[in-house]
């Protein structure tokens, strides 16, 4: 079974406990890192291979550091959570999707969004490789 693996960055280790908690009852997701600062993000998703980064924010605007991770790592996508119990993903054809209020299952729906459309190398994967689980 494939893994969508999942970077967090820069939030309250509470919301970090609690994500990563969220995330590891599901079989096909896996935290790969928590980083408490977002200025280290870049090399570190270079380490870690995520699929999503989930970065803590204080409003809806994209920081610098999350669109040169898009520019270095393209097949990424970033999950904001913003202050207030909102996310948006965000990807490097800047689309952005409104999810709404955060929730343990709005959030676990949101990282299997964010993780199932693409190969590690940032291609869309065809339909039929989409539900076989390979890894």
């Amino acid at each position: 079974m494939r893994h969508t693996r999942v970077l967090l960055v820069e939030m309250p280790r509470i919301l970090c406990d609690i994500i990563s908690s969220v995330v590891s009852h599901e079989l096909d997701m896996e935290v790969v890192g928590c980083l408490g600062h977002r200025g280290a993000m870049g090399s570190e998703a270079r380490d870690a291979e995520p699929d999503v980064v989930i970065v803590g924010l204080p409003d809806s605007e994209l920081p610098d550091e999350c669109l040169a991770l898009l520019a270095i790592l393209p097949h990424v996508r970033i999950l904001g959570v913003v202050d207030g119990g909102q996310a948006f993903l965000d990807e490097l054809r800047l689309h952005r999707t409104p999810l709404g209020d955060v929730s343990p299952e709005s959030l676990v729906k949101a990282i299997r969004m964010a993780g199932w459309r693409r190969d590690a190398w940032g291609r869309d994967l065809p339909p039929e490789e989409q539900d076989l689980g390979r890894s």
